[in-house]
């Protein structure tokens, strides 16, 4: 059985007196909800901390939106056209990296 995230948008939150920095769903205003917490028990100092949290974010709020783009990108690509594979190399390749990025997107 499959379980779904936390819908997103997420924000980090910062407790500075702890170098702590929890992930939080945007619309949890009292900070209740915790996805993640990346405290001074996570290995690395503060401001690494802070990079990992904040990348995750990025992550994660952007995940579904490049999805969408890479698969709206392969139909393009792959709308009753024929490609000349030394002409076309490029566009080849690209379809290629987006069909990958998908699957590994969406395991």
């Amino acid at each position: 059985m499959t379980s779904k995230h936390t819908p997103t948008p997420w924000d980090v939150h910062e407790f500075g007196s702890f170098d702590t920095f929890e992930i939080h769903p945007a619309q949890d205003e009292n900070g209740e909800i915790v996805i993640a917490d990346l405290g001074d028990d996570t290995e690395g100092p503060a401001t690494t901390r802070e990079a990992n949290a904040e990348c995750i974010v990025r992550a994660c709020n952007s995940h579904d939106e490049l999805v969408e783009a890479c698969k709206a990108l392969c139909d393009e690509l792959h709308n009753g056209r024929k490609y000349d594979v030394k002409k076309d190399f490029s566009l080849l390749l690209a379809d290629s990296a987006a069909r990958k990025a998908i699957a590994k997107a969406t395991q």
